[in-house]
């Protein structure tokens, strides 16, 4: 068998097409990070939640000229926690991939193995160069659940994020959102303001909910304290709140 990974944590290399034409006793085999056809390609798990998806896994599938479209051998279903990272589902995926290869080794031992073919009509695919939209920039116009999303799939704990980080802008200035948490609460704020400033964070809102951003860095990567950030943030028109995406509108008490 040849194992490859390919997901947003490490990459791989597209094996040559010589060892794609193999015949079917010596073909090689690979793990795909989601239930194909659906979620094919890079980042797929970061796609995935963005997209709201409650449920994810993992396939393993026969290697072909095109990548992750071979016959599948064994899929196994994670779900996916509301308040679940990237990070963490990724791991759900590892040990699923785990625990499966364990039984498609017992299917081939008993000689049992079941190849579907993939229906490429609901394929989707995600190259390795396809980002984050609007550079994973924060815009507090859209649902507070999709920012929220948007947060915890570019969380890859701490393993180097190539795909892109969640940043905010302030005063042409950008700062990176390390953690939040996602508030389902009704309010007369504009999206942008900030409604509370506390121990637990500053509470931003957004479109049908707030966003509770607990945790925020410079650009650089040093921890930015809530006072410090407050210096920064000013209070600007819906014109051009609408122009900067991210700019937060501090609404003074």
């Amino acid at each position: 068998f040849f194992f490859q990974a390919e997901d947003g944590i490490r990459d791989y290399k597209v094996t040559g097409v010589q060892t794609c034409a193999l015949p079917i006793s010596r073909q090689a085999i690979n793990f795909h990070d989601s239930l194909l056809p659906k979620y094919a390609g890079f980042h797929v798990t970061s796609w995935a939640i963005m997209q709201g998806e409650k449920q994810h896994g993992v396939t393993w599938h026969l290697m072909t000229q095109k990548a992750d479209a071979g016959g599948i051998l064994k899929q196994h279903i994670v779900d996916i926690d509301p308040q679940e990272t990237a990070f963490e589902v990724n791991l759900k995926c590892y040990q699923a991939g785990i625990s499966s290869f364990a039984e498609l080794i017992d299917d081939f031992t008993k000689g049992k193995v079941d190849i579907q073919e993939q229906n490429l009509e609901y394929r989707s695919y995600f190259s390795r160069y396809k980002q984050p939209p609007r550079g994973a920039v924060v815009s507090w116009q859209r649902n507070a659940e999709e920012i929220y999303n948007l947060i915890r799939a570019l969380d890859l704990g701490p393993y180097p994020n190539p795909f892109g980080v969640p940043k905010l802008l302030i005063n042409q200035e950008f700062f990176i959102i390390k953690s939040c948490s996602l508030l389902s609460t009704e309010n007369n704020y504009q999206p942008g303001e900030i409604v509370n400033l506390s121990e637990d964070g500053i509470e931003v809102a957004a479109e049908n909910g707030n966003i509770l951003l607990k945790e925020i860095l410079t650009i650089e990567g040093q921890v930015l304290s809530i006072r410090d950030l407050d210096r920064k943030s000013t209070r600007l028109n819906s014109s051009h709140l609408v122009i900067s995406y991210a700019v937060f509108c501090l609404k003074k008490k």
